[in-house]
This record gives C-alpha cells, sequence and structure tokens, in this order.
C-alpha cells in the first residue's frame, strides 16, 4: 500500500498509481455555473433592494424645498467680481453650469 502525504492533502491507494475520475470536468462545470449562478442571483437582489429602499425613502422623506434666492444677497458683491464668477464658472463647466447663490464663508 502506497501513502502519499503533501502540505494539502494526503492520499491513500492499493493500487499505487493515482486514477483518473470519470465524469470529473462535468462536476466542475456544474459547480462553476452554481457559483455563477448564484452570484448573478445576489447580484440581481441587490439591485432590487437598492431601488425599493431608494423609492420608501423618497415616498417617506421627500427632499427639503429649495428657498429663492433674495436680490439683496447678490448686491452684497461687487458687479466686477460677480462678473468673474459667473465667466469662470462658465468657462469651468463649458456652459453647462449655473450659478444659483453666493453666500460669504466665515
Amino acid at each position: 500500500m502506497i501513502f502519499i502525504e503533501t502540505c494539502c492533502f494526503r492520499y491513500k491507494h492499493k493500487f499505487g498509481a493515482f486514477q483518473k475520475k470519470e465524469g470529473k470536468m462535468s462536476d466542475v462545470v456544474i459547480l462553476i455555473f452554481t457559483g455563477m449562478g448564484t452570484v448573478f442571483l445576489i447580484l440581481i437582489l441587490v439591485v432590487l433592494l437598492g431601488n425599493l429602499i431608494i423609492r420608501f425613502t423618497n415616498a417617506f422623506a421627500p427632499a427639503p424645498q429649495v428657498q429663492a434666492v433674495s436680490s439683496n444677497a447678490s448686491s452684497e458683491i461687487a458687479p466686477a467680481k460677480l462678473a468673474a464668477i459667473v465667466s469662470a464658472v462658465e468657462t469651468v463647466t463649458k456652459g453647462k453650469g449655473r450659478i444659483t447663490s453666493i453666500e460669504k464663508m466665515n
């Protein structure tokens, strides 16, 4: 009787030679598809639960209403500075950005 021991497994075979197992490739294919199917189902569950949480949050916790900017806030800024800010935003965003409010930070 031959006894083979490595760092990973022990194998005992009375004929002394490793024999190929029939159907080994089909077992591998079944295992691959089972694993891939499980991952696919879990990802579908993540997407569905994420959408459900988003809809629930939007239904019961609506976004706060944005108040209109008063006209006296823009009068505190010099017209030259306001024009420079507007032109800088237009240049950086290539005309897609707009300024909704300007506030002085402390």
